[in-house]
């Protein structure tokens, strides 16, 4: 009985899987308005996201078409599971193995979430804490209650760890269904590759690091990060660092991206935002530029075709009016509370003046770092995508988004990017499935153009996995040296310790907007 059931099958249409991944990308949003907010405040926000989510319900016939699902057994089910909780713990998602130095103010906001209430308040400093939290609220809840139950703090931490490593590997496992939704992923292969780009997907870091001469100095023992090679700071970063550094800022955010490409029409982008918002900001402005210009599209088509009726009817649907108006707001206000979006000018990047409109735009090495990154993909997707807008917009995004700063450093090229940089990934990972999924023989007659961009796709594909490989071989590396699988990088501890981190903390919380009017 086992056995059959290990190896049942079941069909996954698209709106099925968005169900899930719309379940477990709005989580964090529930639970932050719950337990951050005035309950009245908190009613008012729940109300617009259970509205926009029963639409979603309500409306996931029309993307269950057959050619959208896909089946799978339960044995592949739990594999694809499996194989993202490794691709976590590579990392150092629960503290037992290499984690990298971003961990210190990570470890310090999950822990603080775990021991402090909601919304985290730090008297001592009167600061408050103010950051993309979202992603470590399930797990940090999981851990609270364990802290109740059996009043151990260590207990708790331990517990808390290991939910934050489940909670990522299921976040990623709903990504990967949903890029095998968008690849209609039928056959083995195809999902074998659309695994293997998602893990391995980067730019050709590896050129800029030997063009530079850096090799020596990024790929020394204590170093070991190949994206730090070109000038000014800016990074592409590959979806595996992103994985190893920003887990929180970009699990939901690539989900949302997914189901953005997906999508017919705009009566959930709305919702869409929000779900990133309480997570990933920054990657939430880059995929709203998208948005934005797949919206203005759809426009023109419909005013063409004398559909405006049906174009206004998906931007202005409840679902979207109620949560841009009614929720959005109270998060956006919890977030402009961060000090470090005042301290914008003082960044040294800034301060150079390397911006859109200045004589530094068109210098040579900030053109050679978007070729590098991403645009050799571009040319060689160019031939199979020359006729999609959101191919050219995805492209003119990423060139532009270098040269705009948002804080004391150059996150935002690194973060606003994220959707642009994972679409690119869906289109490598779709084109080179449907070059590879046919037999050898078929592929002879392929035209000569699309075999030579797909031989030259996999080329920089294996050029650019380069990146991830070393991200991965950290860690391996600082376990087998230090002889010790355990290594958690905890400096920071808490932020209650009266010095004030402006990327996470607020100062002056008792006067802070939210704080003030909106927090419980």
């Amino acid at each position: 009985m086992l056995k059959r059931a290990w190896k049942k099958s079941f069909f996954l249409a698209y709106g099925d899987i968005r169900i899930a991944a719309m379940t477990y990308a709005l989580l964090p949003m529930v639970l932050f308005l719950l337990l951050f907010l005035k309950w009245y405040f908190a009613l008012i926000g729940l109300a617009a996201i259970g509205v926009s989510y029963y639409n979603i319900l309500k409306y996931r016939k029309t993307n269950s078409l057959r050619p959208e699902a896909i089946e799978l057994r339960v044995s592949s089910m739990v594999g694809i599971f499996t194989l993202m909780l490794l691709w976590c713990q590579l990392g150092g998602m629960n503290g037992y193995m290499f984690q990298t130095t971003d961990w210190g103010c990570r470890n310090a906001v999950f822990r603080d979430l775990i021991t402090h209430r909601w919304p985290v308040v730090y008297d001592s400093s009167n600061s408050a804490l103010v950051y993309y939290v979202g992603h470590w609220l399930p797990p940090a809840m999981v851990a609270k209650v364990f802290n109740k139950l059996f009043h151990s703090l260590e207990l708790a931490w331990f517990v808390g760890r290991m939910a934050l490593w489940v909670w990522t590997a299921l976040g990623l496992s709903l990504v990967a269904l949903l890029l095998f939704a968008y690849m209609k992923a039928e056959s083995t292969k195809k999902r074998v590759i659309a695994i293997v780009v998602l893990i391995f997907f980067s730019g050709l870091d590896i050129v800029g690091v030997l063009y530079y001469g850096k090799g020596e100095q990024l790929l020394a023992p204590d170093m070991l990060h190949l994206e730090r090679w070109a000038k000014h700071g800016y990074q592409y970063s590959s979806i595996t660092t992103c994985l190893y550094w920003v887990f929180n800022q970009s699990v939901i955010p690539w989900m949302m991206t997914l189901c953005f490409l997906m999508d017919s029409d705009e009566r959930n982008y709305v919702t869409y935002g929000a779900a990133c918002l309480i997570c990933g900001p920054l990657p939430l402005i880059g995929l709203a530029v998208l948005m934005v210009f797949r919206a203005v599209c759809r426009l023109i088509r419909c005013i063409r075709e004398q559909r405006v009726k049906d174009w206004c009817k998906a931007i202005f649907s409840v679902g979207n009016l109620l949560v841009v108006i009614l929720c959005v707001p109270m998060v956006a206000a919890y977030l402009l509370s961060n000090s470090a979006i005042a301290a914008t000018g003082q960044s040294e990047r800034v301060v150079e003046q390397v911006s859109f409109f200045s004589g530094g735009y068109w210098n040579r090495s900030l053109l050679a770092f978007y070729a590098v990154e991403v645009g050799v993909y571009l040319v060689l997707l160019w031939n199979a995508h020359k006729k999609e807008p959101l191919f050219y917009a995805v492209a003119v995004s990423l060139l532009c988004i270098p040269y705009f700063h948002i804080g004391t450093s150059t996150d935002f090229c690194m973060r606003a990017s994220l959707p642009g940089i994972f679409i690119i990934l869906t289109y490598v990972a779709d084109d080179l499935a449907q070059y590879f999924s046919p037999p050898r023989q078929e592929r002879k007659h392929l035209p000569a153009v699309q075999r030579l961009c797909a031989m030259a796709l996999v080329g920089a594909f294996l050029c650019g996995a380069i990146t991830p490989g070393v991200e991965i071989y950290r860690g391996l590396y600082n376990v087998v040296s230090k002889g010790d699988f355990e290594q958690p990088y905890d400096p920071v501890g808490s932020f209650d310790n009266g010095e004030i981190n402006i990327n996470f903390q607020t100062t002056n919380a008792d006067q802070r907007f939210f704080f003030k009017y909106l927090a419980r």
